[in-house]
């Protein structure tokens, strides 16, 4: 068994008596982990799209002030890139989002970094292991914990990425992906049954990597602000009924069934 997996299954466990022993402790209300390809797939043009599409949905009014609302808690944030199943690296620390100075320092940096890693396979199952091992390094307790991932492609390398995924969520973790569908039209559905799991987990997609920023968007609001629905427009609208997939527009899907129903 690979060091990264033993290392995800590990935090999995201690992630679960966390949070069952802190349950009424937590001092923050989400930690955010963004996992961004840089397998081969990518180019140096599309990594540009999605390094730029992030730190762009983070200046956005819609996404600062949806941190806003925290107050003095905020968010915490962190951002990793994947590829193979030895690349992962982190290359933001976890960074408390309050303020909206703070948050666009913090996508100014992510802007700024150069990409870590290049012409290596796709292994998703290793990028989600590592981004959980990341929680166990949070400056604080948190009530929800969230795992973005996006990509291009399939895992053809290490771990399938289901068995991951299970003793991930089984650690109280949430999946999330954006699946990119350029190279690739039925992605989404692959995201769908293999990568995203857990409370309110869902899927999003892309068309072109040029569509990546709108989405992304998209996704980070819906993953700020679960409850409230984000329209078209980028306002908010309250509802005290559970948010379905019909609430969104044909490129988004809610899983709105319990976790274990995309394992099958």
């Amino acid at each position: 068994m690979s060091q990264n997996i033993l290392k995800a299954c590990l935090a999995a466990a201690l992630l679960f008596l966390w949070g069952s022993a802190s349950a009424n402790k937590h001092n923050c209300p989400l930690a955010l982990v963004l996992a961004v390809d840089v397998s081969g797939s990518i180019d140096a043009y599309e990594y540009g799209i999605q390094m730029r599409g992030l730190a762009d949905a983070f200046r956005s009014e819609d996404i600062v002030h949806a941190i806003k609302l925290f107050g003095m808690s905020g968010i915490y944030v962190t951002a990793i890139h994947w590829s193979g199943d030895t690349q992962q690296f982190q290359i933001m620390p976890w960074t408390r989002l309050s303020s909206r100075a703070g948050v666009y320092a913090f996508a100014a940096e992510l802007e700024r970094r150069p990409r870590t890693f290049d012409h290596f396979a796709t292994a998703i199952g290793e990028a989600l292991g590592f981004a959980n091992s990341l929680f166990l390094k949070l400056p604080a307790l948190c009530h929800r914990r969230v795992i973005d991932v996006s990509g291009d492609g399939k895992s053809n390398e290490g771990w399938s990425p289901h068995l991951i995924r299970d003793a991930v969520v089984g650690g109280g973790v949430t999946i999330n992906g954006l699946a990119i569908l350029a190279s690739d039209p039925k992605l989404k559905s692959y995201y769908q049954r293999r990568i995203i799991g857990g409370d309110r987990s869902f899927v999003m997609s892309a068309d072109l990597f040029e569509d990546y920023p709108k989405s992304i968007r998209r996704k980070l609001l819906r993953e700020i602000m679960p409850g409230p629905v984000a329209t078209n427009e980028g306002r908010f609208e309250k509802t005290k009924q559970p948010v379905m997939a019909e609430d969104f527009d044909n490129n988004q899907s809610l899983s709105a069934a319990p976790s274990r129903a995309l394992y099958q």
